[in-house]
């Protein structure tokens, strides 16, 4: 079900954010801002998204069907931050999302968005 590598990026992000002292409310560094953005890719694709990162001009991006294959397009000349948005309210609309392990501050981004 779920692969080993995910547990242990899982376990050591938690880790690394107890040991920081992270705080999910204080805002997002740069870094912060592409790890999510790297742990919200495989994590839609581990939901059987396949994630397009294209030139899109004045389009955000967003999901939806080709075929009978979900996909998520992503403005690739969007910031991060942007691109990050996109993919989490794609995310946070799959009920699926809840069953996958991911760190904390992915999960509490998530249920901010849910509510």
């Amino acid at each position: 079900m779920w692969n080993t590598a995910a547990r242990w990026r899982i376990a050591a992000l938690n880790s690394a954010c107890r040991h920081r002292g992270i705080d999910s409310r204080k805002p997002q560094t740069m870094s912060d801002t592409l790890g999510l953005l790297e742990e919200s890719l495989q994590l839609a694709r581990d939901l059987g998204y396949c994630v397009r990162e294209e030139p899109l001009g004045d389009l955000p991006g967003g999901d939806c069907w080709i075929g009978h294959a979900a996909h998520i397009l992503l403005n690739l000349e969007q910031p991060s931050a942007q691109r990050l948005d996109v993919l989490l309210r794609v995310l946070a609309q799959n009920l699926k999302t809840q069953l996958q392990p991911m760190s904390r501050l992915l999960k509490s981004r998530l249920e901010a968005l849910r509510e």
